[in-house]
């Protein structure tokens, strides 16, 4: 028969005891009494840690709506770049050429180019000079309503509480919706005939306005800019238009 001295204890059996934390013998080890711990209040409000997949994104402290308020707010600025951009390079020199898409297509300036050439020329370039001007400053203050949240940079000192997160859905959907106006204007106005053409001249200037500022960035002089940004700008607008 088994030494009843050596045999393992039942930690339920009065007598089973454990080491306080002092060293000093204390009450029963159960796990049910007073002196079982358990993680406290704020462990348990703590929240897991994100996977690390996920770590450093962040999230937009506006909501959807404000974000595609703000976005179409920024749409309608680049509409106007757009348009501005697609009339800039109309007079702008076509291809390392000296005459513009508006000489080729006007025969009474055309004309004029014969006869006075040097005052045609600097008409030419004034007027495509003032739209790129305005073009920059329309792209200028689309930008700044997502970023600052001013909503009419340069022509007031209004402006919402705080910018908008432009990769948000929100500001997407925004932004999209304020670029079928033109689409809408021209269908309206022409019976849907000019929905397609509508499309491609935006998507033209929008591109040839990006285009253009790359080049720019690249050393390019304005005139060089505008050259080498009529190819990329034609490519994208004929895939529209085809």
């Amino acid at each position: 028969m088994p030494n009843s001295a050596n045999a393992p204890k039942n930690p339920w059996e009065d007598g089973w005891e454990s080491l306080s934390p002092s060293g000093q013998q204390g009450s029963p080890n159960n796990p049910w009494e007073d002196g079982w711990e358990s993680p406290s209040a704020s462990t348990k409000a703590t929240p897991p840690p994100l996977p690390s997949k996920m770590q450093g994104v962040e999230t937009s402290e506006a909501g959807f709506l404000e974000n595609f308020g703000k976005g179409a707010v920024s749409g309608t600025y680049d509409v106007g770049t757009a348009l501005y951009s697609s009339g800039e390079a109309a007079f702008r020199p076509i291809g390392g050429t000296d005459v513009s898409l508006w000489e080729a297509t006007n025969p009474l300036i055309a004309a004029g180019r014969l006869f006075a050439p040097e005052t045609t020329k600097s008409v030419r370039n004034w007027i495509a000079e003032s739209l790129g001007s305005l073009a920059d400053q329309s792209s200028s203050m689309s930008e700044a309503v997502l970023e600052t949240g001013e909503y009419a940079k340069g022509l007031t000192t209004g402006k919402f509480d705080r910018g908008a997160d432009p990769d948000s859905w929100g500001v997407t959907f925004g932004k999209g919706a304020t670029s079928v106006l033109p689409i809408i204007a021209a269908s309206a106005a022409t019976g849907g005939v000019a929905a397609i053409p509508a499309v491609g001249v935006y998507s033209f200037g929008s591109t040839f306005h990006e285009a253009k500022a790359a080049y720019s960035q690249q050393g390019m002089s304005e005139e060089e800019a505008s050259s080498a940004a009529m190819l990329p700008a034609l490519s994208q607008a004929s895939v529209i238009w085809c």
